[in-house]
This record gives structure tokens, C-alpha cells and sequence, in this order.
């Protein structure tokens, strides 16, 4: 045999092999998927954010015939996104995530319009924005959410619209607050009024605190900020600790302290990386806080986020 027949038989075998072309990071964590093995999702948005060359093909997982593999194509590409600094990279994955909108898995559909609710206002094009109003339009699966995400989004031109849902009865319970919520948020007088009216109605509580004062926060409204600034300073026990071996009637007003401190800009409260309050002595942090209301009237509220 030749070296010439030799050297390519030797490069038929090499090409031939299994090995020769080793799969990349996406592919690898993909078929550990299929065979229900262990995966890291958090190592491999690591490894991936160093190769932006390698996105495109997890769009190809979102609509694979596995359900679990669907869901952690569309996680994976969530939190590429939201950890990117990249504005474009940013905003081409939104533009994939909101395509899911279609899809008939309503579970797929509500965990990808909350992980879209973690992205910014600016990360949003204007196809995903058209998209958006189409939601609207047909009131698609999870539609509390997505209203939601276009009063965050600041889509104005959708009020009329949500409005007339609204008017004529089409939405249920759930979309009709949420609906509210959304209008409050795109400055909607109106709608901001109802709100602060049914909130007023309640008595405050742990349901109350946990369940409806965060939808306050949400509104960004100045009204609604000062509903919940005056319910900082009361001492009443209308809410139970924290201490579930020991529940004892407590101020409502640590939880209340712990929903401002996001979205008002200088409050003297510390955040933690995961967005918790970094606080060792509470009392002393609720007693400062209410001081710190009360010496700025004229507080500014933080619209970065939903």
C-alpha cells in the first residue's frame, strides 16, 4: 500500500469517527436532556455567555418534541439574555422568547412571559412590541400576565383597547385586576382610582400585604406609593411574624418597609444581590425608614422594573 492510499485511509477513518467532531456545549447539554441526566444550568449559561456564536442553536430546542427539553431551551435562552450587558443581544432574545406566544403549552407560555417580565423596558423591539399589541388584540393564554407586561412596557397606545375589554365584560376576575393594574400603570387616572378603591376596602392583613400591596408597587404611581407609605408608619398588629414556630401579631410594617425599598430611589435601606433587604436589626431599619418618609415628601419612585 502506497503512502498516499495509506494517508487516506487514515484521514476515512479519523472523519469516520464518532469523536472526530466533538459536540459543542449546546448539543451536549441538550442530549444530557433527553436522557433525563444531571444538567447545570447555571454552568452552562456561563459557558455560553462567552459564545455568543452558539444562541442560535438553542432556538432550535424551543419547539423539540420533549416538553422538558422545550422548557429548558426556553430558560436557557432567558438567562443568556438577562445576563447579557449586550443591548442587541438582549433584544434578539426577546424577540425568541415572545414568539412562544403561539405555542399551545400554556405552562411554556406563562413561565416565558414571566422570565420576559425580568428584561428591560428597552430590550423590547419593535417587532416584540407588535407582538405585544397582537396579544391584546386575541387576549392570549396566561392574558393577566401579558397585560401586565405591557403596562411595564409603557404601550399607551393599547389603552383604549384594554378599555373597551373591560367595558364590555370580556375579561374574568383575574384579567380584569390585572387589566387595572396595567392601565394604573400607563397612567390611566381612572383605572388608578378603582385601584386605589378596592385596596381601601380591604383591612389590612398578611393576604392583603403578601397578595395586593405588591400590585400597588407595580402601578409606580405616586397615589399608590403614598397608600403604602402611610400604612408604613402604623403600628397596628395586623400581620403575624415571620417566626412560624412562634407566629406572634406583628405591624404589617416590615413587609411593607421590604416592598418600598426597590423602587424608591436613596431610601437608607441595603439591598443584597438577590434583592433582599440586608438587614440585621429590623426595628432599628423600620424606625429610620419611617423617619426618612417622613423628612423626604418629595421621595422619587424607581420605573426600571416590573
Amino acid at each position: 500500500m502506497n503512502q498516499i492510499l495509506r494517508g487516506a485511509l487514515l484521514l476515512f477513518f479519523v472523519l469516520s469517527s464518532p469523536d472526530a467532531f466533538p459536540q459543542n456545549h449546546v448539543e451536549q447539554y441538550f442530549n444530557a436532556l433527553r436522557k433525563n441526566q444531571a444538567i447545570n444550568l447555571e454552568k452552562e449559561v456561563q459557558l455560553l455567555s462567552s459564545d455568543r456564536t452558539k444562541w442560535s442553536a438553542i432556538v432550535a430546542y424551543q419547539n423539540d418534541s420533549i416538553s422538558h427539553v422545550r422548557y429548558q431551551a426556553h430558560l436557557l435562552l432567558a438567562r443568556l439574555g438577562q445576563k447579557s450587558k449586550n443591548q442587541q443581544d438582549r433584544s434578539w432574545i426577546v424577540d425568541q422568547l415572545i414568539r412562544s406566544n403561539r405555542n399551545t403549552d400554556s405552562g411554556l407560555v406563562g413561565l416565558v412571559v414571566r422570565e420576559l417580565s425580568a428584561f428591560n423596558r428597552d430590550d423590547f423591539s419593535s417587532a416584540s412590541r407588535d407582538s405585544l399589541r397582537s396579544m391584546v388584540r386575541q387576549k392570549a393564554k396566561h392574558y393577566s400576565f401579558w397585560l401586565r407586561l405591557v403596562g411595564y412596557v409603557g404601550l399607551k397606545d393599547q389603552i383604549a383597547l384594554i378599555r373597551s375589554q373591560l367595558v364590555q365584560n370580556q375579561l374574568n376576575r383575574s384579567e380584569k385586576w390585572s387589566a387595572y393594574l396595567a392601565l394604573s400603570r400607563l397612567g390611566d387616572s381612572e383605572a388608578l382610582q378603582y385601584v386605589l378603591g378596592r385596596v381601601r376596602s380591604f383591612e389590612t392583613n398578611d393576604e392583603v400585604v403578601y397578595e395586593v400591596f405588591p400590585d400597588l408597587v407595580y402601578t409606580r404611581q405616586p397615589l399608590a406609593m403614598q397608600l403604602l407609605v402611610e400604612a408604613l408608619q402604623s403600628n397596628e398588629p395586623d400581620c403575624q411574624s415571620a417566626d412560624a414556630e412562634n407566629p406572634q401579631p406583628q405591624t404589617c410594617a416590615y413587609r411593607i418597609m421590604e416592598l418600598l425599598a426597590p423602587v424608591i430611589k436613596n431610601i437608607p435601606l441595603k439591598m443584597d444581590p438577590s434583592g433582599d433587604l440586608s438587614i440585621t436589626d429590623y426595628k432599628l431599619a423600620l424606625q429610620s425608614t419611617r423617619e426618612w418618609f417622613r423628612n423626604h415628601p418629595d421621595y422619587k419612585i424607581v420605573d426600571d422594573s416590573i
